[in-house]
């Protein structure tokens, strides 16, 4: 088996990987806009739910904007009439495979659907629900 490239690679895909995204950074509270989550480290341009005045609000963020908008509302998204979202965050490594991720700290648990001690999520009732996650993971040189 030839494996010659596969430094080459793995070093490649590491620097790539770099440039799209950055040190997590905690901003002290729910982001709020796409220039939270840039300030929080998120390179990628996409579909992100943040904190609005009364309601979680979808909102698209292009990263790379040559001259538009780096922000763009979506719309509010449906929470019913009882709310349910959360936003966790852990600060310590996490090693385990095929296991829930138990968090550190709880930043919002509206309708208290989360469990920080457990990491598992119990939907209060039947409905489709979105989740996004951000991670960081740390690749030691070969």
């Amino acid at each position: 088996m030839d494996l010659s490239n596969t430094m080459f690679t793995v070093k490649d895909f590491a620097a790539k990987l770099n440039e799209r995204t950055s040190e997590i950074v905690d901003i002290g509270k729910m982001p709020t806009s796409c220039t939270d989550l840039q300030r929080m480290g998120h390179k990628l341009s996409g579909f992100f739910s943040v904190k609005g005045s009364n309601k979680m609000e979808m909102i698209y963020c292009d990263f790379y904007p040559n001259e538009n908008e780096i922000q763009t509302r979506i719309g509010y998204v449906d929470v019913k009439s009882a709310p349910v979202h959360f936003y966790v965050t852990r600060d310590t490594t996490f090693k385990l495979t095929n296991t829930p991720i138990p968090f550190d700290l709880v930043r919002m648990n509206e309708g208290n659907a989360m469990d920080l001690a457990s990491g598992k999520f119990t939907a209060p009732r039947p409905g489709i629900y979105y989740f996004s996650f951000t991670g960081h993971a740390l690749s030691r040189t070969l």
